[in-house]
């Protein structure tokens, strides 16, 4: 076997053992997964990241308005990076700093629930995002990583990755919103 990929494997599994598993983590999938089914049918779960992140919010979106494994109940998700052309017209005729907030001033509403994604928590569009989401009256919640950044203080309900590698917090993410939608498929 090729001793480069042994090496990516053993990385990623102490990643796995030493920087993920732990009480913090159990405690953000089980209120997070608490967050979306008080949401179910009442209100919508709008979903935001740059990059990467951007991915894995369509991603989650679409696991919570299909189906995960099998038929369950449908959720009304939103993913606000996910439209090109309002991205660039917000961007463009206002700043990248306000595309995710002036979408949330438009379709957001009172308990409806943000999802924020970013491995830095310092990118201005998801630290205003989570801003106009608690000033409407929302659930402002995050996924974060290297230390939270500013956007862990406007966050109602956040988990920051113990990780300093962007790809590893990505991976984490990526495996806590699965566990999310392992604990809807359930309901």
């Amino acid at each position: 076997m090729n001793n480069k990929i042994i090496s990516l494997i053993e990385q990623r599994k102490h990643a796995f053992e030493e920087t993920f598993v732990d009480a913090n983590v159990i405690e953000f999938i089980e209120d997070l997964s608490a967050t979306i089914l008080n949401a179910y049918q009442k209100h919508s779960v709008l979903i935001c990241g740059n990059g990467g992140s951007a991915s894995q919010a369509s991603h989650f979106a679409a696991e919570l308005v299909g189906r995960y494994k099998a038929k369950r109940n449908l959720y009304k998700a939103i993913v606000l990076n996910s439209d090109g052309a309002i991205m660039t017209a917000l961007s463009n005729d206002y700043n990248f700093d306000e595309v995710f907030s002036m979408q949330i001033d438009s379709l957001g509403s009172e308990k409806d629930v943000l999802v924020a994604l970013s491995t830095s928590g310092d990118s201005q569009n998801i630290v205003n995002a989570l801003k106009k989401a608690r000033e409407k009256g929302m659930i402002a919640t995050a996924l974060l990583g290297k230390g939270g950044g500013t956007a862990k203080e406007y966050a109602d309900l956040c988990y920051v990755d113990k990780s300093r590698d962007t790809a590893i917090i990505q991976e984490h993410h990526l495996s806590i919103l699965h566990m999310v939608c392992e604990i809807l498929q359930q309901q």
